[in-house]
C-alpha cells in the first residue's frame, strides 16, 4: 500500500524490514525489551483460524514490554 502519490514529493518511502520471530526477539533483548506476545495474522478469516494454532503467517503483530 505504499504509493508515491500519497506522500510529500520530498519524501520517498524506503524499504520496510521484516523480521522473523527469532531475530525480532534478539533485537528486543539487545535494546532492553522483551516479547510479550507474537501473533501472525491474515486478512482472510479462515487463515486466521489456522494461524492461531500454527504461527506461520507472513504478517505479524507483536506486543513488547520495556525491561525495567
Amino acid at each position: 500500500g505504499l504509493h508515491k502519490k500519497r506522500y510529500d514529493p520530498a519524501w520517498m518511502p524506503g524499504h520496510a524490514t521484516e523480521f522473523c520471530r527469532p531475530s525480532f526477539v534478539r533485537l528486543l533483548s539487545e535494546t532492553g525489551f522483551r516479547l510479550v506476545k507474537w501473533q501472525t495474522y491474515s486478512h482472510k478469516p479462515v487463515m486466521n483460524c489456522i494461524y492461531a494454532g500454527i504461527p506461520v503467517g507472513n504478517k505479524a503483530r507483536a506486543l513488547i514490554r520495556k525491561i525495567s
